[in-house]
C-alpha cells in the first residue's frame, strides 16, 4: 500500500511537473510583447508605445503592461490559462498529499504492530 501512494504521488507531481513546463515554455515562446493580445485601450509598440513583460506563477505564463495610448498609466493583459493551471497545482498538491500520507500510514501500522 505504501509503495502504490508513493509511486501514485510521484507519478501525479511528475504530470503537474509537466504541465507546469509546458505552460512556461508557451509562453515564453509565445511572449504577449510580441503575439498579444494588444489591449484595446494600449498604444502598440509600432505606434511609439512600450511594453514590459514578467513571467507570473498565477497564471503560469506572462503578463504584459502596455502603455495607455491617452499616456495615463499602463493596462495589463497576459498569457496563460487559469484552468490550467489551477489544475497543475492541483496535481501537486495531491502528490504531495498521497506522499505524505503514506508515511503516516506506514507509521500508523507500526505502531498498532508495536502495541498489541
Amino acid at each position: 500500500m505504501k509503495g502504490a501512494l508513493i509511486a501514485f504521488g510521484a507519478a501525479l507531481l511528475a504530470i503537474a511537473g509537466l504541465f507546469a513546463v509546458l505552460q512556461a515554455g508557451y509562453a515564453w515562446k509565445n511572449p504577449c510583447s510580441r503575439y498579444g493580445p494588444v489591449p484595446a485601450e494600449a498604444r502598440p509598440t509600432d505606434a511609439g508605445g512600450s511594453v514590459h513583460e514578467t513571467r507570473t506563477w498565477w497564471p503560469i505564463g506572462s503578463v504584459c503592461e502596455w502603455m495607455r495610448a491617452d499616456g495615463t498609466g499602463t493596462v495589463r493583459s497576459q498569457v496563460g490559462d487559469d484552468a490550467l493551471t489551477l489544475t497543475t497545482y492541483g496535481l501537486a498538491v495531491a502528490g504531495v498529499v498521497s506522499i505524505a500520507v503514506s508515511g503516516t500510514a506506514a507509521r500508523r501500522r507500526e505502531q498498532r504492530a508495536s502495541r498489541g
